[in-house]
């Protein structure tokens, strides 16, 4: 699963994401979570609670770098 906002330089609004709730998920093969590489609009407000991982590459990946970040936060992980 990836959470995108925005890549800077392109046409259309960058616009934040906000308030994602993911409960009692399970992921195989990929990457598990992944926020970025593209969030210039932002990511906030990210919830995951009670999600398996099995044979993923990363659990949770936070990906960015300077030309493509913007403000991110407030995340919750647990069980």
């Amino acid at each position: 699963m990836a959470i995108k906002s925005g890549q800077d330089q392109l046409a259309g609004p960058d616009c934040a994401e906000q308030r994602y709730h993911y409960l009692g998920l399970t992921f195989m093969h990929g990457h598990g979570v992944s926020i970025g590489s593209e969030v210039s609009g932002g990511v906030q407000n990210v919830h995951v609670s009670r999600v398996h991982f099995k044979g993923t590459a990363n659990g949770v990946r936070i990906k960015s770098n300077r030309d493509r970040g913007g403000d991110i936060g407030n995340f919750d992980f647990r069980d």
